[in-house]
């Protein structure tokens, strides 16, 4: 990420729903999209699956975006 003029960008539109509190992210779509194809071609997508339901409980739960980081993700796989 790159900051914008002076101001430092946090992340893409899921980061910004999570920071809104939005209630909702596109993780059902984007990552559910990947596991639903590969649970039709019986190709495990364990990192989609688990990023889908972390999103959706952070979403419902209204953590904020960052709140996890790179290596807690990586021990949850």
């Amino acid at each position: 990420m790159r900051p914008i003029g002076d101001q430092a960008r946090g992340g893409g539109s899921t980061w910004q729903s999570l920071e809104r509190r939005a209630g909702s992210v596109e993780t059902d779509y984007l990552n559910g999209e990947i596991v639903l194809l590969g649970r039709q071609h019986g190709v495990p997508t364990p990192a989609n699956a688990l990023l889908q339901r972390l999103m959706a409980d952070a979403a419902a739960t209204g953590e904020p975006a960052g709140s996890m980081t790179p290596e807690e993700l990586h021990a949850r796989l």
